[in-house]
């Protein structure tokens, strides 16, 4: 009906012509046409056109000739079809061509020298350096200030002209001078691939074992996973750490695997809901019961944590098996297929729905941590340190200037904090030296004036940053411990083989 009657309006416009464009800009003035509107004008101008368009016909589509003519632009393309997978849901969404790759990565990794940066100023200082990456080995600190790269010079450039710089083909070079103090260095590092793996593992103490899974992605993920449960028996451990912090999940079936891997028990540990045509489709997933009896283990989680991640949490908290320590997750709890493209683009279309053990549809609310705690951000701990005495110092010397200048080796992270006393010892001795090497001073086992002018322009570079204080992982660490403390509920034999102590 609402057809006909558009129709008979554009008639009566055809035989109106001369009034014509004073009633549209009339009519459009005094409404503003909803959505559904719109769509039945468009309908009604298309049905006009079969009918009275000189050059169509009744087996004409305008609609389809309109979108084949706007698809002719790419980026009007994108948007008609983000616009259409997007007013499903706020997961599904398209993705454009040659960004799949980044948009979906199967790891944080990048290849470059392994440094972190920040604004200061006309330039960038480090603020941190990765632990074994070009950078590191080459000997940059944290508190340098980045000067040239590649004979470039950096002042006054935005950090991501500068990560340009150092960022590009794996074992390929870049020269990099720094302002060290008083003192320029030169540097000539390799770039190599960096970043975060997507698997990493420690024993941390006796009894406590400590797993990180940044994404769920990759095979070689997985079997180092396996292996580090090996190791994790073979020390007779009772509790694990399981960190899923900044975890956005990846894939499903990896970490149903993972928590495969940690249930001593045979048991339905979560459930999915499909749709096929017109008929939903409920399955469970059980697991096979190869899990070590840990007696808990403790799972660190925080806002970034989503999709497969709150999948692992939420499945071994809700069987008995974990508790969780840190924030409140994202709250994902539909799975999406991927569809993706020659020309790396990808339509991605929410199409599961994840139901947890017993927890109800966490879907935009997230999970609530069992133990609530939340990180600090405190002065970095050169900012307390006072001025170590340019007085020659050395070995066996007691009073005030040793203390200050074990302080600041603590500080800068050559000594650790148990260390600090009012003697300067072998420990100081020690720190001392690798602080001398790091700075590019003369080797000495005093503490004279250069090497006290370093080190007090160290902590100034040091002074105004932040650190994080990991108050999560301290209450997963204190938790681990008590849980250790208990009687162990599995046993290994010579060849590594786990015979739990409990009832399946």
């Amino acid at each position: 009906m609402k057809m006909k009657k558009l129709l008979s309006a554009l008639l009566v416009c055809l035989m109106l012509l001369p009034t014509l464009t004073g009633a549209l800009a009339a009519s459009e003035t005094d409404t503003d046409l909803t959505a559904d509107e719109r769509y039945e004008r468009m309908e009604a101008i298309a049905e006009f056109i079969k009918i009275y368009g000189i050059d169509s016909s009744r087996d004409d589509d305008p609609v389809m000739r309109a979108l084949l003519t706007m698809f002719e632009d790419e980026d009007l393309y994108n948007i008609f079809m983000e616009s259409m997978l997007g007013s499903y849901d706020s997961h599904s969404m398209f993705i454009p061509a040659g960004t799949y790759d980044s948009a979906f990565p199967t790891t944080e990794s990048y290849v470059g020298v392994g440094i972190t940066m920040q604004l200061d100023g006309e330039y960038a200082k480090v603020t941190d350096v990765a632990e074994g990456g070009p950078a590191d080995e080459a000997g940059i600190k944290p508190g340098d200030l980045l000067l040239t790269a590649g004979g470039v010079t950096l002042r006054g450039k935005e950090l991501t002209e500068i990560s340009s710089l150092l960022r590009g083909e794996e074992g390929t070079e870049v020269t990099v001078t720094v302002q060290r103090g008083e003192t320029e260095l030169r540097f000539t590092l390799t770039r190599a691939q960096m970043g975060t793996p997507n698997f990493s593992s420690r024993l941390v103490e006796d009894g406590v074992y400590y797993m990180k899974w940044a994404r769920f992605a990759d095979t070689a993920s997985y079997i180092q996973f396996v292996f580090a449960i090996q190791d994790m028996t073979e020390n007779n451990c009772r509790s694990l750490i399981l960190d899923l912090r900044g975890n956005p999940g990846g894939d499903l079936n990896m970490a149903y695997n993972v928590i495969n891997r940690l249930l001593p028990v045979s048991v339905d540990f979560f459930g999915y809901c499909t749709k096929q045509n017109d008929e939903k489709i409920y399955r469970s997933v059980t697991s096979d019961g190869i899990g070590p009896a840990l007696n808990k283990i403790i799972i660190l989680s925080d806002g970034d944590s989503a999709s497969a991640a709150e999948v692992v949490q939420v499945s071994l908290c809700d069987l008995g098996y974990a508790v969780s320590v840190g924030e409140q997750t994202y709250g994902k709890a539909r799975g999406q297929y991927h569809l993706t493209f020659t020309d790396n683009s990808a339509a991605v279309i929410t199409s599961v729905e994840l139901i947890a053990p017993s927890t109800p549809d966490y879907e935009g609310v997230g999970l609530t941590p069992t133990y609530e705690v939340h990180n600090e951000t405190t002065r970095h701990p050169a900012a307390s340190c006072d001025p170590v005495p340019t007085g020659d110092m050395t070995l066996g010397f007691v009073g005030d200037g040793p203390y200050r200048l074990n302080r600041a080796l603590a500080a800068l992270g050559y000594l650790d904090s148990e260390q600090v006393s009012y003697t300067f010892t072998l420990s100081t001795l020690a720190a001392l030296i690798s602080f001398q090497q790091d700075y590019q001073l003369a080797v000495s086992p005093i503490c004279n004036v250069y090497s006290a002018q370093a080190l007090n322009s160290a902590l100034e570079s040091y002074a105004d940053q932040t650190v994080t204080v990991d108050l999560q992982y301290e209450k997963a660490l204190e938790l681990a411990r008590e849980y250790a403390a208990q009687p162990q509920q599995y046993v290994v034999d010579e060849l590594g083989n786990v015979t739990n102590l409990i009832d399946d």
